[in-house]
């Protein structure tokens, strides 16, 4: 992503990124808090679980339409006659419809085998690396890479649908069920604000930059928060990898349980605080290197910025405590505080 900042500059890929901020924020809602609800409801109901499955991408097909319309709508009403705003819109909020079957990625950490998601994504990522290379080599325009994106994401759910197909169609029957639908969704409102919280809180700034000042502005802070923001994905692993085990281990010993937690927790703050320390010393190296001189006065950006990160990994830990007692309403709490 640093090199395609480089290439395209501050204010293409601060246009870039604005749409996709927009997109991430309304799309937050078609989650539908599914991420941690459809583990344990996949869990907790061996037998129903091919219709979970079916039921939960449907219903995360259907929100994530209405989002993309709303998105379009939005910025057709505030950047009239600017195309670029519009493509990138598009573009972005059709990844927010083909993200909705992560729910086969959700059915896999729930049986432990992630590793068959895991590889096909790692695969066809490392692969659009070398295509989005060739396209920067070959001095492509900003239209190229956003169709590499939407290209790469179909390929990449389109593997793991035909392994998910391959290994469970023969012992799964797919068929989707509205009074579920309807019970999950009175049990995942709290998570839906709390997804919607934490995206706002992440991307909001994004939009609130473009509006208020340009493009390229907006582009270089794209730049320092791309870094900070990087770190993010250990506290989201961690709790993707744990969440299962921290179920199951709840059940068989609370001891053992809080003591999983307690470690956890310790860890998340220590870690955090390191990588704000050394990135924080590092900053005013690191932007030159990545971007370019264009984007050096965002080394001061990524100073402060990178310390955000602190409360958002003892944040997630919290939630999945929360989540694991069921208290699933509280989660609103800690995450409204962050």
């Amino acid at each position: 992503m640093a090199l395609i900042g480089r290439h395209l500059g501050p204010e293409e890929f601060g246009i870039w990124n604005y749409t996709l901020a927009l997109t991430t924020i309304i799309g937050s809602v078609a989650i539908l808090g599914m991420d941690r609800l459809a583990v344990k409801e996949i869990i907790n109901n061996e037998q129903r679980q091919g219709t979970i499955v079916a039921t939960v991408i449907l219903m995360r097909i259907s929100v994530s339409t209405i989002c993309m319309v709303i998105s379009i709508g939005i910025v057709l009403f505030a950047r009239k006659h600017q195309q670029l705003y519009l493509y990138c819109t598009i573009f972005s909020a059709l990844i927010i419809i083909l993200q909705s079957f992560d729910v086969l990625d959700y059915f896999y950490q729930a049986k432990n085998q992630v590793k068959r998601v895991i590889i096909p994504k790692v695969a066809v990522f490392i692969t659009f690396c070398i295509v989005k290379l060739v396209i920067i080599f070959l001095g492509g325009t900003l239209m190229a890479f956003l169709w590499a994106s939407v290209i790469e994401l179909f390929l990449t759910y389109l593997i793991i649908i035909m392994v998910f197909s391959y290994h469970n169609a023969p012992d799964f029957t797919l068929k989707i069920d509205r009074s579920l639908a309807k019970a999950l969704l009175l049990q995942s409102w709290p998570l839906i604000l709390s997804n919607l919280v934490v995206v706002l809180f992440m991307k909001i700034d994004l939009v609130l930059l473009d509006v208020l000042s340009n493009p390229a502005e907006l582009g270089k802070y794209v730049g320092a928060a791309r870094i900070s923001e990087l770190w993010y994905a250990i506290p989201t692993v961690i709790s993707v990898a744990i969440l299962p085990g921290l179920i199951q281990k709840k059940k068989i010993s609370q001891n053992a349980y809080l003591l999983t937690l307690e470690k956890w927790l310790r860890l998340s703050f220590w870690l955090s605080a390191a990588i704000a320390t050394l990135v924080t010393l590092t900053a005013h190296l690191i932007i030159p290197f990545l971007y370019g001189d264009s984007y050096r006065a965002a080394s001061w950006m990524l100073m402060i910025h990178v310390w955000a990160g602190i409360p958002v990994f003892l944040c997630i830990v919290l939630v999945q405590y929360l989540f694991v007692e069921g208290n699933i309403r509280s989660i609103c709490t800690p995450t409204c505080m962050v």
